[in-house]
């Protein structure tokens, strides 16, 4: 990855009527970079997108590309003259063009010679295993092919920012898989700067090289995807990111990562090993599914700093490749495991998971 700074976001804020869309949000983003902008539906991905583009003006602060001002609250750089393209979650294609005219059409508009225009065409065209759909018109193409038709034209015209919002949102589950590695390689091999916007965490995760996530508009973390994962910033990223499983009835029992659990104790992670968790300090505990494992017999030894809980089995679904478990830790924490057997509704077994993969965020008083 390059280490020069593309596009400089500082401050932004975007309301609309009495939402805040976008609530003073700052980062940089590097040339070359992919970047995976993950919240919820309503969150301000799209706002942030549209504030880039310059299809939105900001309420607050500054946009920068190559340390040019393209967007303040008083001065915006046309769209088209900031070196940025988007690509739509319906993909935006006229219904009466072919798909040689679609990638055609920003080259035209740049007075490109024929013979150059045609020869980008071409080449865009086996990029992207659009050769032989030339004079098809986008009825006559599958959702991947449209897909495909949408990134053409948006990358003909070599903008130095690609932004994408969720493009993939309209594919089946096995093309969704397909394309999103389709599409990273293509973008690495382009060396183009992407700013890729999805509610889908997995997704987000496997096309990054940065996650930023968003909710209500300001920024939660950016990180590389496996940063955020292993040690999500805030309880909510937590979640997001698979750690469905909460308690915020948890005590810090000493300030060496201990914490109760009901009855019980288990030591857990501080994601803020700058930030002390003494003593006394109520906390939200986060967790994984997958990292909770199920011992149906009590085993004769743990790991180093592994401790042992006793739940009751609620609830046993078949998910496919596992079992979805239902426990409940006395008195009234509900929490959720994945194993490869049925267990008995009412069955008693131990649990026992790595401390680095439960999470122990402090809660403020009022919290």
């Amino acid at each position: 990855m390059n280490n020069k700074v593309i596009l400089q976001i500082s401050s932004i804020s975007k309301k609309y009527d009495s939402h805040l869309a976008i609530n003073e949000l700052s980062c940089d983003i590097y040339e070359g970079e992919i970047i995976s902008i993950l919240g919820p539906s309503g969150g301000g991905k799209s706002t942030l997108l549209q504030l880039i583009a310059g299809l939105a003006k900001p309420d607050a602060g500054e946009i920068r590309i190559y340390d040019r001002l393209v967007s303040s609250k008083h001065s915006m750089l046309e769209p088209e003259k900031r070196g940025v393209n988007m690509v739509f979650q319906n993909y935006a294609l006229w219904p009466h063009m072919s798909v040689y005219d679609h990638v055609a059409f920003g080259l035209k508009r740049q007075r490109l010679p024929r013979a150059d225009r045609d020869q980008s065409i071409r080449s865009l065209l086996q990029l992207l295993e659009l050769q032989g759909l030339e004079n098809r018109l986008p009825s006559e193409l599958s959702g991947g092919q449209q897909q495909r038709v949408a990134i053409a034209r948006a990358l003909a015209t070599t903008p130095q920012i690609m932004l994408l919002d969720e493009p993939m949102s309209n594919l089946d589950g096995y093309l969704r898989l397909q394309m999103r590695s389709e599409l990273k390689a293509l973008f690495k091999k382009l060396g183009t700067t992407v700013l890729y916007v999805t509610h889908d965490p997995e997704e987000a995760l496997a096309m990054a090289d940065r996650l930023l996530i968003i909710k209500e508009g300001r920024l939660e973390q950016i990180d590389t995807p496996q940063s955020c994962y292993l040690a999500p910033a805030t309880p909510w990223v937590a979640g997001l990111l698979g750690a469905i499983n909460r308690t915020t009835s948890s005590i810090a029992l000493n300030n060496d990562r201990m914490f109760n659990i009901g009855p019980q104790s288990a030591r857990a992670l501080n994601p803020f090993p700058d930030v002390q968790i003494p003593a006394g300090q109520r906390v939200e505990l986060r967790s994984r599914p997958e990292d909770i494992m199920i011992l149906e017999q009590e085993p004769e030894s743990l790991p180093p700093n592994y401790d042992l809980n006793r739940p009751i089995v609620l609830d046993s679904s078949f998910e496919g490749k596992h079992w979805r478990i239902t426990l409940l830790n006395e008195p009234d924490i509900l929490f959720y495991a994945l194993h490869n057997n049925y267990l008995e509704p009412g069955l008693q077994v131990w649990i026992t998971m790595d401390p680095n993969k439960l999470f122990a965020y402090p809660i403020k008083e009022g919290g």
